[in-house]
């Protein structure tokens, strides 16, 4: 989902901003505590109201969180689907987490020693575990405590994921969903119930008992989006989502200054970060893509290295006090530490991704076994957003068990059903489209997903293939409908020696302008193209009366690239039968009168 890394970057934009303030005042002697009388709350003056507000943004990681790793599972328990793999589930979490964790506490260890934290102290943070409420670290470690909740929270995930599907049969489809909700509320009433009764003490807030909330108002926002099909959406639905996120921002300032009682601000901070992810996800989910300024390439990088950012900038900025001890006047410092912390802090979490984090997660793919198939003929009318006919998934399934590819590439996710179908069976996928389903990586472990036009990736990433000799077994081309995209993406394909000796199939091969797009590219008398049938399974047309009545789609082409298994005959046999897209087109011609639609 394009909306979920810039959100996360500006969750860790404000994180870092929300410190830098303190860390400015205790450069200078002016903090309360180390020498001084001021608090980062009173000493900005009417900037204070604002930063007062941002450490809402941990809530907001937390609601991303909830949401997100959470919506495979709500999503297989509304749809009646099997339970996503927890070997897998628990896999991820733990490369995810722990490596850029542990990179961070050996440089605080190693750089500036233990500063006299006992076994027990550092045992704890070894294990993610810690609150730092007090610890002799905690100036330069202590934001981790919102990784022991996050560990909790994904603990807690498969426990309740386990209880649900025991318990499913029992539960009427039709209201599955309203399950979700009612556990959703009982979790938010534990965290305003604990609130209410623990105080405001630091200890209490840095559990999972007391933000668990916020991870709630995600679970809810996945049970809302759990097997709803796009549809379009006009100018309201983009008044209430500009509504819901001006709302949201509005009550995190509300929350901070006028929340008095603990569990009032707990629920108002919240509903604060309900409005910033609400609004924007189902923004996107309804119209396909986000507002402008938040889906772009800066915020999307910040958001994609935010972790290690959040992680580093607290030891980032501990390394550039003395740039700034020696200045007069603390709002200076502020002023120039703030965009130091932030360069230096993106350098650093560049280094983190690069040598750490994706090493890490590189580690998942290959070990892992694929996802489960259906095992019953019944598993195979249950509900799910793949937009294949039922033989039209029985012929990639087919093709796949006998290929196993072991790189296998998806143009097109969509909803995910045919990227799910590639996970039974590929060692590796990368699948390219404008945006992809949220979790959708976590649930498949040798996923690896392409955002944005695959007219412009596509070509860069087969050229990275070829250079590190590596081929491409099986590809499912599925994005573009237009026939000049189509064209370029064949086109794109078969120009790279990393997919000579490929599987290439090609969904909706009966559409009209998908057909004028794999012919203009002359696949009949390409090179590289040594079997060719645009009609291996049949496509249809749509009867009067019903959605997109006259036209045609669905159907699978096949294309095997193999330019040295190519013979001097042409790459099909078209005297054994007549195309069966063909029959559809002049069946359509002699029926043109029920088919209104397709006569204009």
């Amino acid at each position: 989902m394009a909306t979920a890394d810039p959100l996360r970057g500006l969750a860790v934009l404000a994180v870092v901003a929300v410190h830098v303030p303190a860390g400015a005042l205790f450069a200078t002697g002016y903090l309360k505590g180390a020498g001084g009388t001021l608090r980062p709350e009173t000493a900005f003056g009417s900037l204070g109201l604002v930063l007062d507000a941002l450490p809402m943004a941990v809530y907001l990681f937390f609601a991303l969180s909830g949401f997100l790793i959470t919506r495979p599972f709500v999503e297989a328990f509304v749809a009646g689907a099997a339970l996503p793999s927890l070997r897998s589930y628990a896999r991820n979490r733990v490369l995810r987490i722990f490596p850029a964790a542990w990179a961070l506490l050996a440089v605080v260890l190693i750089h500036y020693g233990d500063r006299g934290a006992d076994a027990g102290e550092l045992l704890s943070m070894i294990t993610l575990t810690e609150s730092y409420t007090p610890h002799p670290l905690k100036s330069l470690a202590g934001q981790l405590w919102s990784l022991k909740v996050e560990l909790s929270f994904y603990v807690l995930v498969p426990v309740v994921s386990v209880m649900l599907w025991r318990l499913r049969d029992r539960v009427p489809h039709a209201r599955r969903r309203l399950v979700v909700y009612v556990l959703a509320a009982a979790g938010a009433g534990v965290s305003l119930v604990f609130s209410a009764v623990e105080g405001w003490g630091f200890a209490q807030q840095r559990t999972l008992a007391w933000t668990l909330i916020a991870f709630m108002s995600g679970v809810v926002l996945a049970a809302v989006l759990a097997s709803r099909q796009p549809r379009p959406a006009g100018r309201r639905i983009r008044v209430l989502a500009s509504t819901a996120f001006a709302g949201g921002l509005a009550l995190a300032l509300v929350s901070a200054h006028y929340g008095t009682a603990p569990p009032v601000t707990n629920l108002l901070a919240t509903l604060s970060v309900t409005g910033l992810l609400w609004g924007p996800v189902i923004l996107e989910v309804r119209t396909g893509r986000t507002w402008r300024w938040l889906d772009n390439r800066v915020l999307a990088w910040v958001g994609d290295r935010s972790y290690a950012i959040y992680l580093f900038h607290l030891v980032v900025m501990a390394e550039l006090y003395p740039i700034v001890r020696g200045m007069e006047g603390y709002k200076m410092a502020y002023a120039v530490l703030l965009p130091l912390t932030l360069i230096a802090s993106f350098a650093v979490a560049e280094l983190s991704w690069r040598l750490v984090e994706r090493p890490a997660l590189r580690l998942k793919r290959g070990s892992v076994p694929a996802a489960a198939p259906a095992v019953t003929p019944a598993g195979l009318l249950a509900h799910d957003p793949w937009q294949m006919t039922l033989g039209e998934r029985a012929a990639l399934e087919g093709l796949l068990a006998r290929l196993k590819p072991a790189l296998a590439i998806e143009i097109g996710t969509a909803e995910g059903g045919s990227t799910r179908c590639l996970g039974r069976h590929c060692a590796e996928i990368h699948s390219f489209d404008l945006t992809h389903p949220a979790g959708l990586a976590d649930e498949l472990p040798m996923l690896t997903t392409h955002t944005g036009d695959s007219h412009e990736l596509l070509p860069a990433f087969l050229e990275r293939l070829t250079a590190a000799g590596r081929r491409v077994d099986f590809v499912l081309v599925d994005g573009d409908h237009i026939a000049e995209g189509v064209r370029r993406d064949v086109e794109d394909l078969l120009a790279s020696p990393a997919v000579d000796g490929a599987a290439i199939v090609l969904h909706d091969a009966a559409n009209d302008e998908v057909r004028a797009g794999l012919r203009a590219a002359g696949l009949d008398t390409h090179p590289s193209v040594a079997y060719l049938d645009l009609d291996f399974v049949a496509g249809h047309l749509s009867a009067p009366g019903r959605p997109y009545e006259g036209q045609l789609w669905g159907g699978l082409g096949l294309v095997i690239a193999d330019a040295a298994a190519r013979g001097e005959e042409p790459c099909f046999e078209p005297d054994l039968f007549e195309p069966a897209g063909d029959l559809l087109r002049e069946l359509r011609q002699l029926r043109e009168a029920p088919y209104p639609a397709a006569a204009a």
